[in-house]
């Protein structure tokens, strides 16, 4: 009888055991957020089994973001964690810097990541969105400079056409070319400050020394 008795507490143990573990699963079936975001994912397979450990749902805090960045490989040995990075969003313009280069090199891409240096500007960031990055490889005071055009071809040396004072002509005039950014090409020789050039393609008055303006 003993023996019995023993046997059908191990038997109630057992399935106490059991209705624990049911009532566990119940109640994390009961889906509920650990954090304050934005759903980004939901499942919307109605009446599909799910398994343990899968993906029924995300959500997203707005509050922070990671930025990956791409560039070509070409540029890689000029990447190293620390540079500025300006990112442009939308018409805003804001500044960043460049947290890590990730080792992998794929289809000829670098990743690298980047963070923003005013917090308040991750406020214009959303999942997903692409902007536009600008890493500040090297930078020089008190220059000469102008903005990028057509006329700018990625040359080091080039010819260029400079206005006359009169403002009625322009004369070819060859110009050394310093660094460049998406906005403004720095002039090291050939250009004084206050002179004006045609930064439209020219290429169709290659071979003239002078041109009229009308």
């Amino acid at each position: 009888m003993r023996t019995s008795i023993r046997e059908t507490e191990i038997t109630a143990a057992i399935q106490e055991k059991g209705l624990q573990e049911m009532a566990h699963k119940l109640k994390q079936s009961d889906i509920t957020a650990s954090r304050a975001g934005v759903i980004t994912f939901v499942n919307t397979n109605l009446g599909a089994r799910v398994g343990e450990g899968e993906i029924i749902a995300r959500i997203a805090d707005l509050g922070s973001f990671k930025i990956l960045g791409s560039i070509s490989d070409n540029y890689a040995d000029q990447l190293q964690a620390g540079l500025p990075v300006i990112v442009r969003i939308g018409d805003n313009s804001v500044r960043g810097m460049l947290l890590s280069v990730r080792p992998a090199v794929t289809n000829n891409v670098v990743n690298f990541d980047v963070s923003l240096q005013d917090t308040e500007a991750y406020k214009l960031l959303r999942p997903k969105m692409r902007v536009e990055l600008y890493v500040v490889t090297d930078a020089r005071k008190n220059v000469v400079r102008v903005a990028n055009g057509p006329t700018f071809r990625g040359a080091q040396v080039q010819d260029v056409f400079v206005l006359r004072p009169d403002g009625k002509s322009a004369e070819r005039r060859t110009l050394r070319i310093g660094l460049t950014s998406f906005d403004y090409v720095e002039i090291e020789e050939g250009l004084q400050p206050g002179e004006s050039i045609i930064l439209t393609d020219m290429s169709t008055y290659r071979n003239a020394t002078v041109v009229n303006i009308r």
